[in-house]
């Protein structure tokens, strides 16, 4: 009895370090794609971490592949690409009237009870990233961002939001940093949305040689 329960003993935790070692392997393959594919963000990024007390760096090292690594890195998608977004993505509409690239890794930043909810994600070669207030997600992709509104707005608000800056229709302090000017205004599941330019800027990845 006292052999099996050695022999047991050992084979368990080989087990255990092979998992480690598989995993480990895993993280390292895919940092090494990071490095060799991702090459801008949002610009607007930074300053969102920042509310979570973060930074891109951090936010960086928090990434994890999807649950479809790597055989996502084989699909193939684009803007053009009709069809509707499900879960915590909007449907494809006149504000968002793509699909984005394939998930490729995504992380919470930060999740507190008093504090707002902050998600990175990494679509195509971008790094992008994701913000629940009180009554509105804010989102970005490819230097756009978005304003999803639980309640909607009135129609008579939505017809004059185009040309307007984003504080004016919603003030937030990740707003008052810069003059966001509404593109888009619609109104999409029992709320409102809005879209504006964010502006693309150089991202630096801590993997890259």
């Amino acid at each position: 009895m006292a052999t099996r329960e050695i022999a047991g003993k050992r084979a368990r935790d080989e087990a255990r370090m092979l998992d480690r070692l598989v995993e480990n392997m895993r993280l390292a393959s895919f940092r090494s794609y990071l490095a060799v594919t991702m090459d801008s963000m949002s610009a607007i990024v930074p300053d969102v971490l920042a509310l979570a007390g973060s930074n891109v760096p951090d936010a960086m090292q928090r990434l994890r592949p999807g649950h479809r690594w790597p055989s996502v890195t084989a699909r193939k998608a684009g803007r053009d690409d009709p069809g509707s977004l499900t879960g915590r993505r909007i449907k494809a509409g006149a504000v968002c009237p793509w699909r984005p690239e394939p998930l490729i890794a995504d992380a919470i930043v930060c999740d507190d009870i008093e504090g707002p909810f902050v998600e990175v994600k990494v679509y195509g070669a971008s790094l992008e990233v994701k913000l629940r207030g009180e009554g509105f997600v804010f989102f970005t992709h490819g230097g756009m961002g978005f304003v999803m509104l639980e309640s909607p707005l009135p129609e008579t608000v939505i017809n004059s939001c185009v040309g307007r800056l984003l504080l004016e229709v919603v003030d937030h302090p990740l707003f008052r940093k810069r003059d966001l000017m509404i593109s888009q205004a619609t109104q999409v599941g029992g709320g409102s949305s809005l879209a504006f330019d964010v502006g693309r800027a150089r991202l630096e990845v801590p993997w890259r040689p």
